[in-house]
């Protein structure tokens, strides 16, 4: 079978052939993605801004557009019995800390609304993921005063052991968790999801000297 280079408009008889013409500069394609600097890549969000994952800024940042992806994003990779989103994760754990730490614990996962979430296996084994989101997540940080600690660490144990409990998980040969809550979950809709996050939100972040107002 022949591989073929549209942007060249030329024919390979072998996958080897077609990676010597690309990785030798031939490629128009190639040609194209090096003129472009690699920190002018983008994604559009919900609310029509531009986020460059790779450099971004805090005038970038949305809480609108955090909330509403995150109300779209079904944790565990989907791998679960029913929808549960990052959006609601993050309200329960918003619950389980102190006062102090709720918006920190509220947006600990805000940078996946814009890189999507990841199975922590995956995570772990994916190095370049973990560098754009730890970048992410410092702007974030840095545009509403938040961070991470211990006690958030601990919550975001507790509810992925009552999540993964409570949505059909196995969780044979998991790493130890802690013992999970009481009660069972009941998963939202995502779009109550997104309006209870935003409420969650504005109501953390009254009279504070965070933007609510984008």
């Amino acid at each position: 079978m022949k591989l073929k280079c549209y942007m060249c408009l030329m024919s390979f008889g072998s996958e080897e052939s077609f990676k010597e013409h690309y990785l030798s500069g031939g490629c128009l394609r190639r040609k194209a993605t090096e003129e472009i600097s690699m920190n002018e890549h983008f994604i559009t969000t919900f609310s029509g801004k531009k986020l460059h994952y790779l450099s971004p800024k805090p005038d970038e940042i949305d809480i609108r557009d955090i909330a509403h992806a995150l109300s779209m994003i079904c944790r565990f990779g989907g791998q679960c019995r029913d929808f549960y989103s990052v959006a609601e994760h993050s309200l329960h754990v918003c619950t389980l800390v102190q006062p102090k730490y709720k918006l920190s614990a509220l947006l600990h996962d805000a940078h996946e609304a814009y890189i999507l979430d990841m199975p922590r296996p995956v995570k772990y084994d994916m190095s370049q993921y973990r560098v754009i989101a730890n970048a992410i997540q410092l702007v974030i940080d840095e545009k509403f005063g938040t961070s991470t600690n211990e006690e958030i660490h601990n919550a975001d144990e507790i509810m992925l052991a009552t999540e993964a409990r409570d949505l059909g998980l196995d969780m044979t040969d998991w790493a130890l968790l802690p013992t999970p809550l009481r009660g069972e979950l009941r998963p939202l809709k995502h779009g109550l999801a997104e309006v209870a996050f935003l409420f969650k939100f504005k109501e953390l972040t009254e009279g504070l000297a965070v933007g609510v107002k984008q």
